[in-house]
């Protein structure tokens, strides 16, 4: 839940109320959210307001993890499946993300599968599927998750990016969806990534659109364009590392491309930083 901080009688921090208002009319909450029994994400955010036209927040987000608990890493010269499950149909599986013991995987419909499944792997030998009457209704692909919050990318020419509740995994049905966002051009959106309150997204490449969007996710539900830029050619696949995010693109000179995201309001590439993989496309 929401909490105010303050620092205890014993010198550590302790919870105090749900906010706690410091001078100046700032306001600071830390937001607690359970990812799984021991790990969760812990969202400081402070706000103000000094009159009409002089308001913001900041946001600082970080996980904690029971990091100290000793666990088989397994023998990585040899790896073995653990468990393993087959759907119907053949849904030609493009991406999978993990939220405590569920898994989501986006796949293709054009072969009879539904977009998007959901697993309980609370038992890694014998992954179940859950959710089974959920019907993403077009094809997935992209994949992130924050908190409660489940981003897709689409092939819905109207809907590219959308973001489902996954408060309850097990039931996810169309009703779970938050809010969508229609991206420029039709069914263009290849790939995503995320770090709040930072979302990107990458595209086919156009003629008339540009291939890497930023979004702000850090408002409730919605999702806001910051920035975009052109590249001219496919983004295959998007990582964020600190402040730059990596681009895996069909560029036949330059299949690694960076850019600076330290302001989603103004993208850069790092021309400096292309890379050329020889005689093949990332």
């Amino acid at each position: 839940g929401a909490h105010g901080v303050a620092i205890g009688p014993t010198g550590t921090w302790t919870y105090s109320g749900s906010q706690v208002n410091l001078s100046g009319s700032y306001v600071l909450n830390v937001t607690v959210t359970a990812l799984a029994s021991d790990w969760v994400e812990l969202t400081s955010q402070v706000r103000w307001k000094h009159g009409y036209a002089r308001s913001g927040s900041v946001i600082l987000t970080t996980e904690l993890t029971d990091w100290k608990t000793t666990r088989a890493t397994g023998d990585w010269s040899t790896l073995s499946a653990q468990g393993s499950a087959t759907p119907g149909g053949t849904p030609l599986f493009n991406d999978i993300a993990v939220r405590g013991d569920y898994a989501f995987v986006s796949g293709s419909t054009t072969s009879g599968g539904v977009g998007l499944y959901v697993y309980d792997i609370s038992n890694l030998a014998s992954p179940l599927r859950v959710a089974n009457s959920f019907d993403l209704g077009t094809s997935g692909y992209g994949l992130a998750v924050h908190g409660d919050v489940l981003y897709v990318i689409t092939g819905d020419a109207n809907a590219e990016i959308r973001a489902y509740n996954i408060a309850s995994p097990a039931t996810l049905a169309a009703g779970n969806l938050l809010t969508s966002y229609n991206l420029s051009g039709s069914s263009l959106a290849t790939s995503l990534a995320m770090k709040y309150p930072a979302l990107v997204v990458g595209a086919t490449q156009s003629a008339s659109f540009d291939e890497f969007y930023a979004f702000d996710i850090s408002t409730g539900s919605l999702i806001t364009y910051r920035d975009s830029l052109a590249h001219g050619a496919t983004v295959n696949a998007v990582s964020i590392v600190g402040t730059g995010a990596f681009l895996a693109t069909a560029d036949g000179a330059a299949e690694l491309k960076q850019a600076n995201i330290t302001m989603l309001s103004d993208l850069r590439y790092v021309t400096t930083s292309d890379y050329n993989v020889t005689s093949t496309e990332a």
